[in-house]
């Protein structure tokens, strides 16, 4: 069993991701390449950015699942390849999000009815209303998740929001090339505090492009170099994030 990918941008015309089939074909390969045996696809939900059907999502990854273990599979050798493209969503939290959330229409992980949400990067304050809106998710039986918490302004000058949410049962993603300083320095440095403090069950790459992916290398070094070599282990699988 290899590592998960629990957020990713691989699907083509989706947003701001992958632009087409072959993009996101050279997307996952790269990652299995890595270690990566499922990877997530995650686009964005929003107002803005796509506000489509969960069936859409899902018969897209089927189509990229399906050529890229074509593309995999030794000439000659009909064996398995261990790879799998599951579905997910990056939900902004807008009013298309409490509707979803109402008609019970959100794109959930594969397991224990996880969803992965974000809300906007550049307040230097937390989102008014949101631990109101996780409880409103934990309600509906789901697993809150936020996206990389370490690239919020607020989180940069404290994090005892961020420590409030983790307490109520919200799980925290760090994006992975956070740590070569792809997003700055203030962020580098707060998923670095939020490592140490106990507060990040998963990393994720993130990826929105092949470069992305072939830049996450030196992120995993500098992973197992600040965390250990166990650390590998237990952010990038999908234990720690859906058991807390």
């Amino acid at each position: 069993m290899g590592w998960v990918d629990l957020h990713s941008h691989i699907l083509p015309g989706f947003d701001d991701g992958a632009p087409d089939l072959e993009t996101s074909l050279q997307m996952c390969e790269a990652l299995h390449e890595l270690g990566f045996t499922v990877i997530c696809a995650t686009p964005h939900v929003s107002q803005t950015m796509w506000n489509g059907a969960p069936e859409e999502v899902v018969a897209t990854a089927r189509i990229v699942e399906d050529d890229l273990l074509e593309r995999l599979r030794p000439p000659g050798n009909g064996g398995e390849v261990d790879l799998a493209i599951v579905t997910g969503g990056e939900h902004y939290l807008d009013a298309a999000f409490l509707q979803r959330l109402e008609d019970d229409r959100l794109l959930e992980y594969p397991l224990d009815r996880g969803v992965l949400v974000e809300v906007s990067l550049m307040p230097r304050v937390p989102h008014p209303g949101l631990r109101e809106i996780m409880f409103r998710i934990r309600v509906k039986g789901l697993r809150p998740l936020f996206a990389h918490p370490e690239r919020y302004d607020a989180a940069h000058g404290s994090l005892d929001w961020i420590e409030e949410l983790h307490n109520d049962g919200v799980g925290m993603l760090g994006d992975l090339l956070s740590l070569t300083g792809k997003s700055g320095r203030k962020s580098r440095k707060t998923l670095e505090r939020m490592m140490d403090r106990g507060l990040i069950d998963g990393m994720c790459s993130d990826a929105h492009s092949v470069g992305d992916v072939h830049a996450l290398e030196g992120a995993l070094a500098r992973l197992e170099k600040i965390a250990g070599g166990d650390a590998l282990e237990s952010l990038m699988t999908w234990g720690r994030v859906f058991t807390g």
